[in-house]
């Protein structure tokens, strides 16, 4: 079973300084294409979604160049004994301001006021422009039985799953990490999601993954090594 990524006090790198750290960082910059930044505080840059080229895997769109990437994790996957199911990848901020709008419109009609509905959407959409989904290279995935199994396969407690112990664990040897950890919320600016997984390439995932790092934290260890 893969350790809790929100659990870092036992790893084997916790204990290292920053100049260690740095030393041991992978050769990457933070402008390169995987790494890109998508929080509630760093929007979508401007004309991102006309210059990337996305491609369809198993119904979904995503950047064509994490395809290979994706389908190799879920024949591993299919072969450990998990069926893998690709709820969402690529979202176009027009579908992103759809779904905010529904769900906004929903709470307001239940007697909320603009400011509340807005809280309360907020928790479950990102502000269209600042979702990851709007890159291409996030993808929710849960396996089949669990999704078949339950109305909102994408809550938490997915990680009491199998499946979902050999994605946080195998997932960085293609390039995958889990986005948003527990207990790092204030890092991320999201809540804990358990089927969220993002690429950022091989290297950068295993360094990721191996110092239960949040990408934030990532980055910003990359720009001072810059």
């Amino acid at each position: 079973m893969a350790q809790d990524p929100s659990q870092s006090d036992d790893s084997p790198h916790a204990e290292q300084t920053l100049h260690e750290q740095l030393a041991d960082l992978p050769d990457a910059k933070t402008t390169d294409w995987e790494l890109i930044l998508i929080n509630p505080t760093h929007p979508l840059p401007n004309d991102y979604e006309k210059n990337t080229q996305y491609q369809e895997a198993d119904g979904e769109p995503m950047d064509a160049r994490i395809v290979d990437a994706y389908l190799e994790m879920k024949a591993a996957a299919q072969k450990a004994g998990y069926t893998l199911h690709l709820g969402s990848a690529y979202r176009s901020v027009e579908h992103q301001q759809f779904n905010y709008d529904w769900h906004m419109n929903h709470y307001m009609e239940q007697g909320m006021s603009e400011a509340d509905a807005k809280k309360e959407t907020e928790k479950q959409i990102a502000k269209p422009g600042y979702s990851e989904h709007h890159s291409g290279l996030a993808l929710d995935i849960v396996d089949e039985e669990w999704f078949k199994s339950h109305d909102d396969p994408y809550i938490p407690e997915y990680d009491t799953q199998d499946s979902q112990h050999w994605l946080v664990e195998h997932a960085p040897e293609y390039g995958f990490i889990l986005r948003y950890l527990k207990g790092k919320e204030n890092e991320t600016g999201t809540g804990y999601e358990s089927w969220h997984f993002r690429y950022v390439g091989v290297e950068n995932a295993k360094y990721i993954a191996a110092h239960q790092l949040t990408l934030e934290k990532y980055l910003e260890l990359l720009a001072e090594k810059e």
